[in-house]
């Protein structure tokens, strides 16, 4: 009886150390997907904090600058209008300019 106390021993170590290779690959697996997971997490607070200073911009007309075409009879051809914007708020587009032309026949 001994000899077959013997053979369930051994069976019995053997699935410990099976259980125990198959635990460590599952904390490996883990600790990979961790590292994932806490990249991607980095990447949405990073863009979060750029859709926060996105929000804070205040955009204020500073200046409008104007330009008369007159031709060669005195008559206006056409008005060029230049508004001048300044964006007071924490985004990338700091300064602009925009340009209107308007053309009368």
């Amino acid at each position: 009886m001994s000899g077959g106390g013997d053979e369930l021993q051994h069976k019995l170590v053997t699935w410990t150390k099976t259980l125990a290779i198959c635990t460590g690959l599952l904390f490996l697996a883990s600790v990979v997907s961790s590292y994932f997971v806490w990249g991607q997490y980095r990447a949405l607070n990073d863009q979060l904090q750029d859709t926060r200073e996105q929000l804070r911009a205040s955009v204020l007309l500073q200046n409008i600058n104007e330009i008369i075409s007159v031709g060669k009879e005195g008559k206006v051809q056409a008005y060029l209008l230049s508004p001048v914007f300044y964006n007071s708020g924490g985004t990338r587009t700091a300064h602009f300019n925009a340009w209107v032309s308007v053309k009368y026949f």
